[in-house]
């Protein structure tokens, strides 16, 4: 065998290598939606049931419950389950919660990741505005907003606080990781996508792509799924303070000056840390694996496979319940 020939098997035995394990990630990854859309479906059966819809509309610490352990179930579990498969399989450390590599570059990290948040949200809205005014509305899950202590505590828990852990252990934790090794750039987006699709509406899944991506940069640049967890949190606490700021003035009025003085003083905020977050950052980049297959070609072999089209089919179907025509 000449040189030529055994670089050429080398080659090609990289390749069926790296096939096989973008291939494996990709198939759990469509199995835990296919999953978390099932679990989902028979929550929402619960509502059928007439004491436990009685409860979930009457009593807005059940509703928040009902909505915290949904995403513990539908969203946790099965990407639970699919880390410590593609962990077991693949050797990587799925679960990264230690310690952040800077702590610092985790704390900026905060203001940068929340300053993508509000430019995404921007762009959403215009996205949404302009397919209103083709025709095509367009919504997203809706929930009551607590007016009471206890049950304002419990949204709280249910949307800042239990989304942003059983979320990023999901996406940047089982679904990153594994395919960091094929390029952290290829690894960020297909989890964004991952997390886009699972959203189910076009109002949310283009906002949680772009986040996605933010997130999942600061992820790497950090090495510990911490600093996703934080930056999530301060995107639905945010989210949620906005509702009960209009739940609390009724005057809308009032409201858009309250909220536009919020808005500006978070921007301020948050483009002074995310300067400080690309100065301490310097030239620290995430890691660009050299791979035997093009960029083209690991997505192509990412999204090819039966369990992936099913789950994208799945939320396509989601999320027309979402879209409709004036």
């Amino acid at each position: 065998m000449t040189d030529y020939e055994f670089f050429l098997q080398q080659r090609e035995l990289e390749i069926k290598y790296e096939k096989k394990g973008i291939r494996r990630v990709g198939i759990v990854a469509g199995v835990c939606v296919v999953a978390s859309t099932a679990i989902q479906v028979l929550f929402g059966a619960l509502l059928l049931i007439p004491s436990f819809r009685l409860a979930y509309f009457q009593s807005s610490i059940f509703e928040s419950c009902y909505i915290a352990l949904n995403s513990i179930l539908s969203i946790g579990l099965p990407f639970a389950i699919g880390g410590v498969y593609l962990q077991n399989k693949t050797g990587s450390e799925v679960f990264k919660l230690n310690k952040p590599n800077s702590v610092s570059l985790s704390v900026l990290a905060l203001p940068f990741g929340f300053f993508i948040c509000l430019v995404a949200n921007y762009i959403t809205s215009l996205l949404v505005s302009f397919s209103s005014e083709i025709g095509v509305n367009l919504s997203s899950p809706e929930t009551g907003t607590p007016s009471g202590i206890p049950g304002r505590f419990a949204y709280i828990i249910a949307i800042a606080v239990v989304p942003p852990l059983v979320e990023e252990l999901g996406m940047r934790g089982a679904v990153m990781q594994p395919l960091r090794k094929y390029g952290d750039a290829f690894a960020i987006v297909m989890s964004s996508f991952v997390f886009a699709i699972l959203h189910g509406n076009l109002i949310q899944a283009p906002f949680a792509f772009m986040v996605g991506l933010a997130i999942g940069y600061a992820v790497c640049l950090t090495e510990s799924l911490w600093t996703g967890v934080m930056i999530h949190f301060a995107n639905n606490l945010y989210s949620v303070l906005t509702e009960f700021l209009v739940e609390d003035v009724p005057d809308t009025e009032t409201q858009n000056k309250i909220y536009l003085i919020i808005v500006f003083f978070l921007l301020v905020i948050s483009i002074i840390g995310s300067a400080g977050f690309l100065i301490i950052k310097g030239k620290k980049k995430p890691e660009n694996h050299i791979t035997a297959l093009s960029a083209s070609k690991k997505v192509a072999v990412f999204f090819l496979n039966p369990a992936m089209i099913l789950a994208i089919l799945i939320m396509f179907k989601v999320t027309l319940n979402y879209i409709s025509l004036k």
